[in-house]
């Protein structure tokens, strides 16, 4: 017979298996009738939700999406390095290859001049590149190999992150297995992968683990809970883009209604909610004090015509459908024909368990069915960009319509959606699997058949069961469809590589329809003239002078350039003039090597004068001339010193001072989350400026 105990975090009551169990939404052990003889099975599951069994059998879950999101993404593990995860978007990531400069000539990382002219390594909104899944496989296997091996991680940690909001949702073993796999296998992850929009699947993978870790938060409102919900924030923080983080904003309120019912407890909440939003802005203060430094100055391009945002009743319909045909049609729907911008493909299964699942919640806790809910709605909304346009008409204040017109992409937010709506199929799964019929009165049918009910409860079961099998099969199916790599040859490469090669410091023009061989040049170091970044910075707008170029059509043969070789990879170009990274204003001829915020220029100078050199002039470098510190133009887009006539050596370091500041914070702040993931909450710490600190001393609690 169930057995009916009430919730310690919501209050309703809830009516579960007559076996023991441990709920993740009680701490309350339910216990057999007395005189129930122990099944095989039964004391097995009693087993394991005792400590330390219940935390071993969460390990072995964990293993277990682990090795799904493995076979998930099984297409990028083991590829050579010629064998690039598909996606033209990818080489907006080219911020990743900090890490394989920081490798090979140390702080002179921190200036990225790859393109453009260069900025700051560490404050590109656009890149991902101090999270953890990106930076431990870089530092592993090389930038350009871990591409495809951060997609596999991001997998498992979508999957990881559903399967801990079916934990605090209070799922059986087997539903949140369910959920790790759903989360790894959504086509709001893999559908990101296309067209090579690396960064959104870190961001969307980051964002889902916000909601466990704040219901985690409702139910333990300790410092360790508060820890992890800042650990949370703030690798989502540096997991880059900004539409996860902008979408999330907007959601937080909905979220106050995990309060219901714990009003009288408020100062407790925020307190621990002001302990997490401190971590939460300390660990990524390495991006983000210095990011917040330039961002009055920050623009980027605009979409006052909403040309890829999606209408909202059409942007859910991307939920269970996954044809190839209608996202590569453009405007069908009103969508573009950029996949990656909409795939958010759960499949019909899912659904179902979701529904399912909010029947079943909204019998034990309304508030977080209605929190589950809007999130998700909430997403799909600000997804399909309707807010925005509501604040881009004419009645709004112009610095709104500027705020909206530049959120080109929000349908990157509808990924958000995903987890709660797994987080409910979980709920759904768990309760078909556990499904029984209640206590029957002696009179009805069911009531004097025993195999009657047997038989219903087997059927729904196992119908679950097949339901979830399908689920699952449709999902990694869906999810290979948009997990692809392309390759390219060893010959081809090396033309390219040969063909853009030069022996001092020099930009380069690449060819802008094959990213593939532009990847290979961020890979070899190339500084590309034109390369694609989607933001500038105050007077840093123009592009340098390339010495070589590679073009398909004539047409668009780079001015003052002159073919000198044709192959394979296309057109080879080289300039007319002598190599323009370094020149000085009274001629004479000048060279530069080094990389990144290390170069060093040697120059002939007919006569005392200036000497420019094409790096983008951020506060932050510092020159010397002939070893004697020298001052560089703070009104010039490029670096530009004096040098006296005769020959010169100039040193050129990039010293910014925001990084270390930033590092520091960051370092605090990890600090501050291990200190209160390791101190238990009955120790209070006492701090004085005048004496040395105390010991943790315990909390008196009287008798």
């Amino acid at each position: 017979m169930p057995v009916a105990f009430r919730s310690r975090l919501f209050g309703p009551y809830i009516a579960i298996r007559s076996y023991p169990r441990k709920d993740a939404l009680s701490s309350i052990r339910v216990s057999p009738p007395a005189g129930t003889a122990q099944q095989p099975l039964q004391a097995l599951s009693r087993t394991f939700t005792t400590a330390p069994y219940r935390y071993l059998l969460y390990v072995i879950e964990i293993v277990l999406v682990a090795l799904w999101a493995a076979y998930v993404g099984r297409n990028f593990l083991g590829r050579s390095l010629l064998e690039i995860n598909s996606g033209g978007d990818n080489v907006s990531a080219y911020g990743r290859f900090f890490w394989d400069r920081l490798a090979s000539c140390g702080t002179c990382a921190l200036w990225s001049g790859q393109v453009n002219g260069g900025a700051p390594a560490y404050i590109d909104s656009n890149s991902d590149v101090f999270h953890p899944a990106v930076a431990i496989p870089a530092l592993m296997v090389g930038t350009l190999q871990s591409f495809k091996l951060t997609i596999v991680i991001c997998l498992f940690m979508g999957g990881l992150a559903c399967w801990w909001l079916a934990l605090e949702l209070g799922t059986g073993s087997v539903a949140r297995i369910a959920a790790g796999f759903m989360g790894a296998a959504g086509g709001y992850l893999a559908g990101r992968s296309y067209q090579g929009l690396v960064v959104v699947l870190t961001s969307v993978a980051a964002a889902a683990f916000v909601a466990p870790a704040l219901l985690r938060l409702r139910r333990v409102p300790n410092r360790r809970s508060a820890a992890l919900l800042g650990i949370v924030l703030g690798q989502f923080v540096l997991a880059g883009q900004g539409y996860l983080q902008l979408g999330f904003v907007m959601l937080a309120p909905i979220f106050l209604i995990l309060l219901a019912g714990v009003w009288n407890e408020w100062r407790l909440y925020a307190w621990r909610a002001l302990q997490a939003l401190a971590i939460g802005a300390l660990i990524p203060a390495l991006f983000l004090f210095p990011f917040l430094r330039y961002y009055a100055d920050f623009s980027k391009p605009t979409d006052p015509a909403f040309l890829s945002h999606q209408p909202f009743h059409y942007l859910v319909l991307n939920l269970v459908v996954n044809d190839w045909d209608y996202m590569r049609t453009d405007r069908l729907l009103g969508k573009q024909s950029m996949p990656g911008l909409y795939v958010n493909y759960l499949g019909w299964a899912v659904v179902i368990f979701a529904v399912i699942g909010g029947y079943l919640l909204w019998q034990r806790s309304k508030p977080l069915l209605l929190v589950l809910l809007l999130v998700a709605i909430g997403a799909l909304w600000i997804g399909s960009g309707a807010p925005f346009q509501l604040l881009a008409r004419d009645w709004a204040p112009i610095a709104f319509r500027d705020f909206a017109v530049s959120i080109r992409n929000p349908t990157f937010i509808a990924g958000a959606a995903a987890p709660p709506i797994i987080g409910l199929a979980a709920v759904g799964v768990d309760g078909g699997l556990r499904w029984a019929l209640g206590k029957q009165p002696r009179s009805s049918f069911a009531g004097k058949h025993a195999w009657f009910q047997r038989g219903v409860m087997f059927a729904v079961r196992g119908g679950t069961a097949l339901l979830l099998i399908i689920a699952l099969v449709n999902l990694e199916r869906g999810a290979n469809q948009w997990l692809l790599w392309e390759p390219v040859t060893q010959e081809r490469a090396d033309l390219y590589l040969n063909a853009l090669a030069t022996n001092e410091v020099a930009w380069v023009s690449p060819p802008d329809s094959d990213w593939r061989l532009q990847m290979l040049g961020f890979d070899a170091g190339f500084k590309y003239s034109d390369g694609w970044r989607p933001w500038t910075i105050g007077i840093f707008t123009n592009q340098p002078s390339p010495f070589k170029a590679i073009r398909f059509d004539p047409a668009l043969a780079p001015p003052e350039m002159e073919i000198i070789d044709e192959n394979a990879v296309g057109l080879v170009y080289n300039s007319l003039l002598p190599n323009q990274y370094a020149t000085t204003s009274s001629g004479g001829v000048c060279t530069a090597q080094g990389k990144a915020g290390k170069i060093d220029v040697t120059c002939d100078a007919l006569e005392a004068g200036t000497l420019t050199v094409q790096e983008n002039a951020f506060a932050g470098w510092e020159a010397s001339v002939n070893g004697q510190n020298a001052s560089i133009a703070s009104d010039q887009q490029w670096i530009t010193v004096e040098i006296p006539a005769g020959t010169s050596t100039i040193e050129l370091r990039y010293r910014p001072w925001d990084f270390w500041v930033g590092l520091f914070l960051s370092l605090l702040g990890i600090g501050l989350a291990i200190a209160m993931l390791v101190t238990p909450d009955r120790y209070r710490f006492h701090f004085s400026w005048n004496r040395r600190p105390k010991r943790a001393e315990p909390i008196e609690t009287g008798t």
